[in-house]
């Protein structure tokens, strides 16, 4: 093999990779900015209560496989809506709290 064809062996390696990649690359960082954008304009109330719902559903499916006990579930179930319940009545307090954008007439 001449050192000219493993020039080349080498160069369409690296281009076949980098085609490859590509994707994996653009799209790793394109979702670690829509997620951290999210993350910012969400309070951390809302962050809890997210938290809180995504254990309940993890609770019931963990439930549904028999993973848990039903006396476990019972008690991790209703300690969780609790919180959950606390969280949305100070997220409606918090939104209740803030004023209104006055509203703009537009004349024609």
């Amino acid at each position: 093999m001449s050192i000219g064809s493993f020039i080349l062996a080498l160069a369409f390696i690296v281009a076949v990779g980098m085609i490859i990649a590509w994707p994996l690359i653009t799209n790793t960082k394109e979702e670690k900015i829509t997620i951290d954008s999210g993350a910012k304009r969400l309070s951390p109330l809302q962050q809890q209560y997210d938290a809180i719902v995504m254990s309940l559903r993890d609770l019931d499916f963990d439930f549904q496989t028999g993973k848990l006990l039903d006396a476990d579930y019972q008690l991790q179930r209703e300690r969780l809506v609790q919180l959950g319940a606390d969280l949305l009545r100070e997220l409606d307090e918090q939104r209740a709290s803030i004023p209104a954008a006055p509203q703009q007439s537009s004349k024609a």
